[in-house]
């Protein structure tokens, strides 16, 4: 529990701290409009590299590796996202507009 071992934060963790959350006020803010501005099919897979970017930020940062399951599951998400956005596409491509009739009533 951090109550017992808390230390106030000085004005460079602050700094730190704002920084992060603008860049993450940012990108919520970009998502927003790239949802707004173009097809979801085409924004929900550039969301999965989020996976790549963390990935690369602890090995860099905290010098991490990533191990056999971290690939793994990587690898099963990106077919995922593949197979998801091609189906999408075949699908609006396979859509036809309904044909009008003329409706009889019958007694």
């Amino acid at each position: 529990m951090s109550l017992f071992y808390w230390e106030t934060v000085n004005l460079n963790q602050l700094l730190i701290f704002t920084l992060m959350g603008a860049s993450g006020l940012l990108s919520h803010w970009c998502l927003t409009q790239a949802f707004k501005l173009s097809d979801t099919t085409f924004v929900m897979p550039l969301q999965f590299t989020k996976l790549i970017w963390a990935s690369l930020i602890g090995f860099f940062i905290f010098t991490e590796r990533p191990d056999m399951w971290t690939w793994f599951g990587g690898v099963i998400i990106f077919i995922s996202v593949v197979y998801i956005a091609y189906r999408e596409a075949f699908k609006k491509k396979g859509t036809a507009k309904p044909i009008q009739v003329d409706r009889v009533m019958i007694d």
